[in-house]
């Protein structure tokens, strides 16, 4: 008998050690993200039209993987807006305009963006605003040069940088008798003194997104 309620004692004090870290988790598990909307980019020069609103479509996709904001479909977008008399094709060239769309969105921000392309090389440029107050919370850009095709890449850099979660791949590379070492400062350091200062850098990998 004295058994079964020392064992029931040490269960009850096990569950309600238990439950702040529970509860914890419960909550950070349902942070309550922002909502948010994308509108098509603008074309500062001349681009098609369909590969405008394709590149707009993969630039929601690269900023969905940050998991910063709850995003509205494009598909959602065009039937609230269509209720208003108000398209997506339309021109939005202003904050005013992008905080108008929110507030028939009911969007808590509003991401914006321009798309523009001298000889082969792209520039684009977006923003964050948010609804209530209309101003421009941060503000992203990349350049890409090469065939539209490679945009791909450099949008999930732009969404990342966007968002303030964007962390470059600057570990340095050298060459040790012949293998790659990948290593910080103070390991290139303790590599080079055991080495006897052998060493052959081979620069930096390209800054591929990290998210930490």
């Amino acid at each position: 008998m004295c058994n079964t309620i020392v064992l029931v004692v040490l269960m009850m004090t096990f569950f309600l050690s238990r439950t702040p870290l529970q509860a914890q988790e419960t909550k950070s598990d349902t942070k309550k993200l922002p909502t948010a909307a994308v509108l098509d980019f603008r074309a500062q020069t001349m681009i098609k039209a369909d590969e405008l609103v394709a590149l707009s479509n993969k630039f929601r996709t690269s900023l969905a993987q940050t998991k910063q904001f709850t995003l509205l479909e494009r598909a959602d977008m065009e039937n609230i807006l269509k209720e208003q008399d108000f398209s997506m094709t339309d021109m939005c060239n202003t904050a005013e305009c992008a905080v108008e769309v929110g507030q028939l969105l009911a969007a808590e921000k509003m991401i914006t963006g321009d798309l523009g392309k001298v000889g082969d090389t792209y520039t684009v440029t977006v923003r964050i605003i948010d609804v209530s107050t209309g101003k421009v919370e941060r503000t992203a850009s990349q350049e890409y040069k090469g065939e539209t095709e490679g945009l791909i890449k450099a949008f999930d850099v732009l969404a990342q940088k966007l968002t303030g979660i964007y962390k470059a791949n600057t570990t340095l590379w050298y060459t040790l008798g012949g293998v790659g070492v990948a290593a910080g400062s103070a390991l290139v350091a303790i590599f080079l003194s055991k080495s006897g200062g052998k060493s052959t850098s081979v620069g930096k990998p390209p800054a591929d997104p990290q998210i930490p």
